[in-house]
């Protein structure tokens, strides 16, 4: 039985390849080398995992967007300010001199700046954004960082992080962003919405020299898919487009401010979306006066006469053609007006002197605000 286990060592012996069989001490130095190896495979890969990189933080999700593209003037905000959870920007492995962190933007997708800070545009035509970011777990006095700066400015210094750039650390951070009309806005439906590469947050980190980075890389922040609709209020009827008041006898119209002839006209508005819809009035053949009598064209042969409009039975004063809000002598007709409605006027004469009977000829425009 020994003989035959004896046997056996020897055969195994004999299947090895003759160089390893006959040096015994050439398989010890495959095994050093091969450890060797092993050895440097590790450190190398320990050193790579001990920089600055990107963990590729969370998704940042956005909400839908409905909106009258009329309520918004031009460089006015679409909707909230949008602000992310705290999501990962940097995993520092191994101490640093120190750690930068910058916003970024491409100059190429630079559009304009409102109230100092830079808009971007999107892929949808008349819609741009601006973004910022505020430190989560360092730096946290220094609030949110919006890049500014104009056409020229790439880059926005953020903040140094002074406190935890010696020490391996997990960096925490919110990115902000607002979405602007920058122009016109054609009427859309559920259009998604999707940003530019090469904007976001910009890391440098300082391993071995205080003003050379030994690196850096770019955070693009990860954002969900959105739509925008935007639809605009219209001018449904104007009904009648010309007012033709009654002759009257000029008895009827004793004296100055007496009025008669009311004859009624009426607006029709649709808007998608919730608006405050106003209305000015302006006297065509005098721009400029905010009194309550349209004065009459300079083709009119009757004297001492005027017209004066009515709605809700409330005198209206004439202003200015524009629509912004706060237009002297505008006229809020509903503040969350939805849909279609009908809004009724009147037109009547009103003595304004002596009268001298004739033709009497006035005309007035009217601008709608949507706010």
């Amino acid at each position: 039985m020994k003989h035959c286990r004896d046997s056996a060592r020897m055969i195994i012996r004999n299947s090895l390849p003759s160089s390893q069989a006959a040096d015994p001490v050439s398989h010890k130095i495959f095994k050093k080398i091969f450890l060797v190896l092993a050895g440097l495979l590790a450190l190398h890969s320990a050193t790579a995992f001990a920089y600055c990189i990107d963990p590729l933080g969370g998704k940042i999700v956005f909400p839908s967007f409905k909106f009258n593209a009329n309520s918004i003037p031009i460089n006015g905000k679409i909707g909230n300010e949008i602000i992310s959870g705290d999501i990962p920007v940097a995993q520092c492995g191994s101490p640093d001199l120190r750690r930068i962190f910058w916003i970024w933007g491409l100059t190429s997708h630079y559009v304009t700046s409102i109230n100092g800070r830079n808009i971007y545009r999107t892929n949808t035509a008349g819609v741009g954004f601006s973004f910022g970011f505020e430190p989560g777990n360092f730096c946290q006095s220094n609030g949110t960082t919006w890049l500014a700066g104009g056409s020229n400015n790439q880059a926005q210094y953020a903040c140094e992080d002074t406190v935890n750039s010696a020490r391996r650390y997990d960096y925490l951070g919110r990115f902000h962003f607002q979405l602007y009309k920058i122009g016109n806005i054609a009427n859309i439906d559920n259009n998604t919405i999707s940003f530019p590469t090469g904007y976001g947050l910009y890391v440098h980190y300082y391993q071995t020299e205080w003003n050379r980075p030994t690196g850096g890389f770019l955070v693009t922040p990860r954002t969900s898919a959105f739509t925008i609709t935007a639809d605009s209020c219209t001018l449904q009827n104007l009904s009648p487009a010309t007012v033709n008041l009654p002759p009257i006898d000029v008895r009827r119209l004793p004296a100055l401010g007496s009025t008669a002839g009311n004859v009624p006209f009426s607006i029709t508005v649709n808007c998608p979306y919730p608006t405050s819809l106003s209305i000015t009035f302006t006297d065509n053949n005098k721009i400029g006066q905010t009194s309550n009598i349209l004065s009459a064209a300079s083709t009119s042969s009757s004297k001492g006469l005027g017209l004066q409009l009515q709605h809700n039975q409330k005198i209206i004063s004439f202003g200015p053609d524009s629509s912004e809000p706060g237009t002297i002598n505008q006229i809020v007709l509903n503040n969350k007006l939805t849909g279609p409605q009908t809004f009724t006027f009147t037109a009547s004469y009103i003595r304004t002197g002596p009268i001298t009977p004739g033709m009497l000829s006035a005309a007035a425009t009217f601008t709608l605000s949507y706010q």
